[in-house]
């Protein structure tokens, strides 16, 4: 039995129509709300075992009183969600806090739709009806504030232009942001008035602000300007010069995981982890899958019987691929495919362990990772072993090395990784040092040997010609020197 909307439900079961997770006994009749879902029957082997999970935030009987205002009783012991904002000791004093003290007010974006809001001490900030009236009003708040005067010429090219060139609008509108919301202050009356010079001083402008300039940033002005050219509405040529504004890019040296780290992740990912978990880390380790590949992997895009997976689109390079794994990648697909949600809404290969049971985004998955993966993360201390960072990306980076060491040539290292170019792959491929000092030592002796083995040629004396003409043959006749008189 449910009350309330869909996001706040208070919930009544029945006795016996729950058990506990721990034991399986059944549990009493109980109701539960917003962070406060989860029951179990309080033995003490079940709340022992239920402590090692980390989802949750244990709390002892009589140590924390409850939320709600008037109430001295304390919070029941259990397992709460660690995102709630309050505890409560029980559905009704949850009910009587949320409703407590609510106007209606209107909705900030100036729709003019009234929308309930909570007053804890006085009303303050921004009131939306939705998410998405939220999403508008920000947008149109950023434009005002970031593009001021120039804001219809920017529109139009986000409205046309950008809108069909880019994938993702956002992060084109967060670095023209930055450009415009410069040039609103140095007081920039017109387009045509950006010179070489302004954008010198716009990057000046972000390292003094401590604004980070991200390496497409340069190349979204310079697409802006060109749009500008080539709708008339500039004159003048690109203020972008590549050799007086890009800074050389820097090459870091392949990162390949050793033999030693990948038997630690796997022996943590066996006692730590679970099915999803390990997949994820075979597909990245065999196949060398972006995390943003392996979250939008579909169940018909893995074929077990050709040993290949089908990367779709979107991906960075826009172009579909075939990557094939190998049998420790096919191990842990069974495993997990056995234990998949046969009833899932959708047909994602990997999902979060939640109700919902929502795809994996990279975000989440990066973060389930390094649950399992690192000592630490979040401030709060895991583990007694593992990394002390961990990078997903790291694993296309032993991809390529391991294929690269066993002899893979560079078309077959191109096609599986995804790289468009030689260069871009060669930085992913770690070569074996000892390999090239043995390569290096050989090539010197041989150039030794050819340098010995080669005729020379020495340049007589005035003496020594004098005795060749007397028929006296000179000093080291029998010397593979050639004579040059």
């Amino acid at each position: 039995m449910k009350h309330g909307n869909s996001k706040l439900t208070i919930e009544a079961f029945a006795e016996g129509e729950r058990t506990c997770p721990a034991c399986g006994n059944s549990l009493p009749a109980h109701d539960t709300w917003p962070g406060a879902r989860f029951r179990y029957c309080g033995g003490a082997a079940c709340t022992e075992q239920l402590r090692k999970h980390d989802n949750g935030r244990y709390v002892a009987p009589s140590s924390i009183r409850c939320a709600a205002e008037g109430c001295m009783e304390f919070v029941l012991e259990g397992f709460y969600s660690p995102y709630a904002s309050f505890l409560c000791c029980s559905s009704r004093c949850w009910q009587y806090r949320r409703t407590k003290r609510q106007e209606h007010v209107l909705c900030s974006c100036g729709c003019g739709e009234e929308v309930q809001h909570r007053v804890r001490k006085a009303l303050h900030g921004r009131v939306y009806v939705s998410s998405e009236h939220h999403g508008c009003h920000e947008s149109e708040l950023f434009f005002d504030q970031a593009f001021g005067r120039f804001r219809p010429v920017v529109e139009e090219y986000f409205t046309n232009f950008a809108q069909m060139h880019y994938r993702d609008l956002k992060s084109v509108r967060s670095s023209l942001g930055r450009f415009f919301r410069f040039l609103n202050e140095i007081e920039c009356k017109s387009l045509d008035e950006v010179t070489c010079d302004t954008v010198t001083g716009f990057l000046v402008w972000s390292h003094k602000n401590n604004i980070g300039v991200r390496s497409d940033l340069l190349s979204c002005i310079t697409t802006f300007f060109k749009w500008l050219q080539s709708t008339g509405k500039r004159s003048a040529g690109n203020p972008v010069n590549s050799f007086l504004h890009r800074k050389k890019k820097e090459k870091r040296l392949p990162r390949p995981l050793s033999a030693e780290e990948l038997k630690n992740a796997h022996q943590w990912l066996d006692e730590r982890g679970d099915a999803r978990l390990r997949l994820a880390f075979a597909i990245g380790e065999e196949s060398g899958l972006r995390i943003g590949e392996i979250c939008r992997l579909r169940v018909q895009d893995v074929s077990s019987e050709g040993q290949r997976l089908f990367v779709r689109l979107p991906n960075k390079t826009s172009r579909e691929r075939y990557a094939f794994f190998c049998d420790k990648t096919a191990t842990c697909l069974r495993e997990w495919l056995a234990e998949r949600d046969a009833s899932c809404t959708h047909d994602h290969l990997l999902y979060n362990y939640s109700k919902r049971q929502s795809p994996f985004t990279p975000g989440v998955l990066g973060e389930a990772l390094s649950r399992v993966l690192c000592k630490s993360y979040g401030g709060k201390v895991l583990h007694e072993q593992g990394f002390d960072k961990w990078s997903t990306h790291r694993l296309r980076h032993t991809m390529a090395t391991k294929l690269a060491e066993g002899g893979a040539d560079v078309a077959v290292l191109m096609s599986n990784g995804g790289w468009s170019n030689r260069d871009t792959m060669s930085g992913y491929v770690k070569v074996n040092q000892g390999q090239v000092k043995r390569g290096y030592e050989e090539a010197m002796r041989r150039a030794e040997c050819q340098e010995r083995e080669a005729p020379r040629t020495r340049v007589l004396t005035p003496q020594e010609v004098l005795q060749i003409r007397r028929g006296v043959p000179p000093r080291g006749q029998n010397s593979p020197d050639k004579h040059c008189v």
